[in-house]
């Protein structure tokens, strides 16, 4: 599959928005992630096609600078304005049906595409959660549990973000989960662009995740 931006999908409304159907007896894996614009960015329908526009250059560059073409094992990545978070956001989806190397292909790029928007935050998440965190769970600090990791890990201006535990939001989370330390994705953002607020990862951490 070749990446294209995919007009229909972006204009359509998040309630009507769902996976399409797997191959029978495939297992649904699907990766996403939720762009989050800081206040003077783009955000949207214009960012949903900004990132995707991004990532059909980088993957259409000519060796040596890029492959020349990359094929997609399962499908290209989607975009749609999701609902139920901040207003202005942007999803990008895909299947990748159990072939991670998809996935990592695209968390590089918009880790690079973060360099280029500095107050743009991004949570990645596919069906095993926080996939970044699972991958460095050896260099990680104490307190992060998956109950308590919702919302607490971004992609911000190039780096790793973990929102403290101290931050937390009042109301208490979706599930009214006991055990977790809730934060809105409003509070984890503005907590990751406040330069008072030490949230970038250490280096070792960022090279195992």
């Amino acid at each position: 599959y070749r990446l294209e931006v995919p007009v229909e999908v972006l204009n359509m409304p998040d309630a009507e928005w769902h996976v399409p159907a797997d191959e029978a007896g495939e297992r649904p894996e699907t990766f996403e992630a939720l762009l989050v614009p800081g206040k003077d960015e783009a955000g949207g329908l214009a960012l949903a096609a900004s990132v995707l526009r991004f990532i059909n250059e980088a993957c259409n560059k000519p060796p040596p600078s890029g492959p020349g073409g990359h094929l997609w094992y399962r499908e290209a990545p989607s975009a749609r304005v999701p609902e139920g978070v901040p207003t202005n956001t942007a999803m990008i989806s895909m299947r990748i049906g159990g072939y991670v190397d998809d996935e990592w292909l695209v968390t590089g790029l918009l880790l690079d595409f973060s360099r280029l928007h500095p107050d743009l935050c991004i949570r990645l998440q596919d069906q095993d959660g926080e996939f970044l965190l699972i991958e460095a769970a050896d260099d990680l600090p104490t307190w992060i549990r998956p109950e308590d990791a919702v919302n607490r890990v971004w992609l911000c201006n190039g780096h790793l973000h973990i929102v403290p535990l101290e931050i937390q939001s009042p109301g208490g989370p979706p599930d009214d989960s006991p055990h977790a330390a809730f934060v809105s994705v409003e509070q984890a953002t503005a907590t990751v662009r406040d330069p008072n607020i030490p949230t970038q990862a250490s280096a070792r951490l960022e090279s195992t995740a």
